[in-house]
């Protein structure tokens, strides 16, 4: 096996470690839901039961009518007084929703309790956010209308990332994040994964964006990955792509990533690509 496939099989390890942590992560929101839900009957049933035991007796006529009311109108609360009957009102004409304006959605990945990949205090998160406010800045000087999952240092869950996605009029979406290796520190360069399942534009956002980021930085080229399996590229419709910038487990390349003229190297680099997309 020689040192590229080697590579490429830690790299497959790492993203099945990824996965399986999500997996799990997820079977324990499921639990906890399932718990809270139990909890949450538990209780409504032994408020239904006090209240039918202070109900005060009735005559079977009006115990038959309660119950067809009950049928029909799903539970009522004891003794509760009808209203009178009234005249429909007119219904409330609405307007149209507006259609949203045509927009660029970029997510800086991880977040708040979420660091991402670490090394010793240097956390994901921080890079990816610096990296994130430059491009928008570009992008917005260009003209366009940048919408971000986050601001600042928040946990923004991955469902919440793709409803922002989803909801606006999406014209590409990009999620940035830095890469790390276990064990490894000779490992670098740039990979850019896209689902081409999801959306048909999603290859040639990603060809563009990987082609002018590796042109800005002189990066080693970590290819293009189609097909992938990373839930937020899975689940989003609209033109995405995932852009790992760099190796933080890479001692040359982390320091690059934390110089600020590196990082603005790498939102011009991604905003080119992001523009040479929209204009073809």
């Amino acid at each position: 096996m020689d040192k590229r496939e080697m590579m490429e099989q830690r790299d497959r390890e790492r993203r099945r470690a990824i996965r399986r942590k999500r997996r799990q992560r997820q079977m324990i929101k499921r639990l906890l839901l399932c718990v809270a839900a139990v909890a949450v009957i538990g209780f409504g049933i032994k408020v239904i039961v006090a209240g039918m035991m202070e109900r005060p007796e009735k005559d079977s006529t009006t115990e038959v009518q309660d119950k067809e009311q009950n049928i029909s109108d799903g539970w009522q609360k004891p003794d509760r007084e009808e209203p009178e009957e009234q005249e429909p009102e007119e219904p409330v004409k609405q307007e149209p929703e507006e259609p949203k304006d045509p927009c660029i959605v970029l997510d800086a990945g991880h977040g708040g309790t979420d660091p991402g990949t670490m090394w010793k205090d240097i956390m994901e998160k921080d890079i990816n956010l610096a990296i994130t406010k430059k491009l928008k800045n570009i992008l917005e000087e260009a003209g366009y209308q940048v919408v971000v999952t986050r601001e600042g240092d928040d946990r923004t869950v991955l469902n919440e990332r793709i409803r922002i996605a989803q909801e606006n009029n999406t014209l590409a979406f990009v999620s940035i994040h830095q890469n790390a290796l276990e064990k490894d520190t000779v490992t670098d360069g740039i990979q850019v994964f896209y689902n081409q399942n999801t959306n048909r534009s999603s290859e040639e956002l990603a060809r563009s964006v990987h082609s002018c980021l590796l042109q800005a930085t002189g990066a080693r080229d970590r290819e293009l990955l189609g097909d992938s399996n990373l839930y937020i590229l899975k689940n989003t419709n609209v033109p995405a792509c995932l852009v790992e910038t760099g190796f933080l487990t890479n001692t040359k390349e982390r320091k690059k990533l934390l110089d600020e003229d590196y990082q603005q190297t790498i939102a011009e680099g991604i905003a080119e690509g992001i523009l040479n997309f929209l204009e073809t």
